[in-house]
């Protein structure tokens, strides 16, 4: 899965915090989705993980250390993307 598959041509920019995040990444969401599908891609392009949460977060656990992009798909409004370090 590349980041352009994912991606449907309307996202708006993410708020990540904290960044650089060592757990966790989160994000604010003014839509009212009640599930995120979240792609994290490496900077190859390569999609390192594709999780469905029912909260603003996602577990960074089992990731290495360097920077990514990330693709959040609420089921309720646009697409949003955003870049973070991981340390």
């Amino acid at each position: 899965t590349s980041i352009e598959r994912v991606m449907d041509g309307t996202a708006r920019e993410l708020v990540l915090y904290p960044n650089p995040a060592k757990e966790y990444i989160s994000w604010n969401s003014s839509e009212n989705a009640t599930s995120f599908s979240v792609f994290i891609f490496d900077m190859k392009g390569q999609c390192v993980l594709n999780k469905k949460e029912n909260i603003n977060s996602v577990s960074l656990n089992g990731l290495p250390d360097g920077a990514y992009s990330i693709v959040v798909k609420p089921n309720i409004g646009n697409d949003m993307k955003g870049t973070f370090v991981k340390i």
